[in-house]
């Protein structure tokens, strides 16, 4: 089992590393530097009425465990930060004890973090040209371990393309960022532990 964020792939492997996307405001720089390609702390502080002083903490946390780094100034003043990858992976099966409680963590803060930006999507007019596009999807299968397998790679195989238009650059005219969650899991038997 392996679990994906995209946020060609960053193995997330150290208790601090989780910790340090664990943080709402981490999370929502490191997806506006992607959708970006390069910014300022400066920059990033006006997005997100915060401080620049406090924006460049967030930043450097980030950069220190690989997630984004300095990239080259146009005008020899300027401090621009980009991404390094935007999928991030690690493997909840792990058997360090280490990392179960960070990495944990970092998934209920994701959660926590998507959940309100759902909310507020649906609470938001559909920008123009994208009434209708917004798809909730719930369902409970019966699956053998094979199809389940199966169903998470033709999903992984579904959205690839589109991920990869993040690492090319080559993102289509009149398109905007849209966030796809999809996740699995075991529903829990109550004679299960």
């Amino acid at each position: 089992m392996r679990c994906e964020t995209t946020l060609s792939d960053i193995e997330i492997k150290d208790p601090a590393a989780f910790r340090a996307l664990a943080h709402p405001l981490r999370l929502g720089l490191f997806e506006r530097l992607a959708i970006l390609g390069t910014a300022t702390a400066s920059q990033l502080a006006e997005y997100f009425d915060e401080s620049p002083a406090n924006c460049s903490f967030h930043l450097r946390q980030l950069a220190k465990f690989g997630y984004i780094e300095r990239d080259e100034s146009s005008d020899g003043r300027a401090r621009p930060w980009r991404v390094l990858d935007i999928t991030q992976h690690w493997d909840p099966a792990n058997p360090d004890p280490s990392l179960r409680a960070p990495s944990e963590a970092f998934e209920d803060a994701l959660h926590t973090w998507d959940e309100m930006r759902l909310r507020q999507a649906r609470l938001s007019p559909a920008p123009e040209g994208f009434a209708g596009t917004m798809v909730s999807n719930r369902s409970t299968l019966w699956l053998t371990p094979g199809e389940a397998r199966e169903l998470s790679a033709q999903i992984n195989a579904l959205m690839q393309p589109y991920i990869d238009r993040w690492e090319t650059n080559e993102r289509p005219e009149g398109g905007r960022p849209m966030r796809l969650i999809a996740e699995m899991y075991a529903v829990a038997d109550r004679t299960e532990p």
